[in-house]
C-alpha cells in the first residue's frame, strides 16, 4: 500500500504495517524501520498519521536538541 504520509507500506499479521523512512541526520541519511500498529482492522488511524507528520516537520529540531544535550554531556 502506498501512503500519503507514510510512503510504501506492507502489511504484516501479528505485527501491523511496516515501512521504510530516510532521514538525516547528523549530516547523513540514515533508513529507519517504521512499526505502525493496528487495531488488527488493517487501518492507519488519523491520530497516527498526525503524529508522524508531526514528528517529521519537528525533526530538525529535535535532531539539533538531541546533538546538542549530547556536546553538553561529553562537556562535562
Amino acid at each position: 500500500m502506498a501512503d500519503q504520509i507514510f510512503g510504501e507500506l506492507r502489511y504484516e499479521d501479528d505485527y501491523g504495517w511496516w515501512g521504510k523512512h530516510t532521514l538525516e541526520f547528523g549530516g547523513n541519511l540514515h533508513t529507519v524501520d517504521i512499526l505502525i500498529h493496528d487495531d488488527g482492522e488493517k487501518v492507519i488511524s488519523l491520530k497516527q498519521k498526525e503524529t508522524y507528520e508531526c514528528f517529521l516537520k519537528k525533526w530538525s529540531v529535535l535532531q539539533e536538541d538531541l546533538i546538542a544535550h549530547d556536546l553538553w554531556r561529553f562537556q562535562l
